[in-house]
């Protein structure tokens, strides 16, 4: 019974209490010793082909985390922050990705980017363009991106 009710409940807190009949919950969870944490599959990824890796080689960004996190972490940062693209400006979307602003005309923006298109590994969020540089250009009518401004 034991070894069930560590595999049903190791993961969850559980206020400490004493059980039915004597005993107390910690009986039942193994010690930190016994806990090993599950390997992290996208692990191999890290640091290696993500939209965010492309940004760190054009500039030194001293905040983390996803691109989801990037114009707050900007913000925090001290970096000026808007909603129009300029030249070097890092162009950031709520669908968690980034990229760099390489030229803009009247109407229209080019970017440069890592790793966006048809995916190869959608749970790691890997694409065909993984760690390959590709660039599009985007209508400013069309624009959904907030801009960072190192």
């Amino acid at each position: 019974m034991q070894v069930s009710l560590k595999k049903l409940i190791l993961g969850t807190t559980v206020a400490a209490t004493t059980l039915i009949g004597g005993g107390s919950l910690s009986s039942f969870f193994p010690s930190t010793s016994e806990v090993i944490a599950a390997p992290n599959p996208c692990q191999k990824y890290l640091g290696k082909g993500y939209c965010t890796d492309y940004i760190r080689t054009r500039y030194t960004i001293p905040w983390r985390g996803d691109a989801s996190t990037w114009i707050s972490g900007a913000r925090n940062a001290g970096w000026k922050t808007g909603t129009k693209p300029q030249k070097g400006a890092i162009a950031v979307w709520s669908s968690n990705h980034v990229a760099i602003v390489e030229d803009v005309s009247r109407d229209s923006y080019t970017i440069s980017e890592w790793n966006w298109g048809a995916w190869t590994d959608q749970k790691c969020s890997v694409t065909k363009n993984f760690g390959k540089k590709t660039t599009r250009t985007i209508l400013l009518r069309n624009n959904t991106a907030s801009f960072i401004y190192p």
